[in-house]
């Protein structure tokens, strides 16, 4: 079953809130720029959601942002990488299982 734009969006919101408590538990500069890098191309496609008025919507969720669309193997790379970047283990587990959710949105 494919996710609703409702679906989406709550994964995307869980995803940028997990991905801000890795940035505040970041112990670097280059750490903290990926992990804020991923946040912006995630709330980038989550705006473009709402100015669609299609965060509430319960049909089958599209990605919206061509930056969204080419960022899976980033996203891919920066989930691998979390443990790595963050030194809080449960953190990094929590981001990874959110990055897992909104990397299964693009096709």
């Amino acid at each position: 079953m494919n996710d609703t734009y409702l679906q989406a969006s709550q994964k995307l919101i869980a995803a940028i809130n997990k991905l801000d408590e890795a940035f505040k538990a970041a112990s670097t500069l280059d750490a903290k720029d990926k992990i804020y890098s991923a946040m912006e191309v995630i709330q980038d496609e989550l705006n473009a959601l709402i100015a669609a008025g299609l965060k509430d919507n319960a049909a089958q969720y599209e990605a919206q942002t061509q930056i969204f669309k080419d960022s899976k193997a980033e996203l891919e790379k920066l989930k691998n990488q979390i443990d790595t970047l963050i030194s809080f283990i449960k953190i990094a587990s929590e981001v990874i299982s959110t990055l897992s959710s909104v990397i299964a949105l693009i096709p």
